[in-house]
């Protein structure tokens, strides 16, 4: 099969499009999208830099982020968490219910169910038996019975 001139012409015409394409954009200038000031601070890099010298500073006044109405700060009571709940007040563990089966070991401890492993109040559920159970603690373990 033979060539014509016109095909010759389409499959040649990307590549003279593409070098032309090439020449015009070495040509154009195109101005830089950041000032002067702006590309010598883009050449900064942390590590070249270094304090010199550090102060201790005491800060006397920091001024809330949260920005609360007159209304409301006068209106507020001015009562200390402290007297509200008092610190130390431990909630007493109560044993309501011991489910011990074949393949289940469950019991509610302060209307909250639980199985061997789960955390309840600061420890951790380590044995179920039928009529107690063992829980541990930084303190150490503790044994709850079921009340009567």
């Amino acid at each position: 099969m033979l060539f014509n001139r016109k095909h010759t012409i389409f499959i040649l015409l990307p590549f003279i499009a593409l070098a032309f394409s090439a020449s015009v954009c070495s040509m154009v200038r195109v101005k830089p999208a950041l000032s002067p000031l702006e590309q010598e601070l883009s050449g900064f890099s942390y590590k070249k830099s270094a304090v010199l010298r550090k102060h201790p500073i005491t800060v006397t006044y920091l001024k809330s982020p949260v920005e609360i109405p007159v209304a409301a700060q006068k209106d507020f009571p001015r009562i200390p968490l402290s007297e509200i709940f008092p610190p130390g007040t431990k909630k007493e563990k109560k044993v309501l219910l011991i489910l011990v089966s074949d393949n289940r070991k469950m019991a509610i401890i302060n209307d909250i169910v639980v199985k061997e492993g789960d955390a309840v109040d600061g420890g951790r559920v380590e044995k179920i038996e039928k009529n107690r159970i063992l829980i541990k603690n930084k303190e150490g373990e503790e044994w709850l019975k079921i009340e009567q």
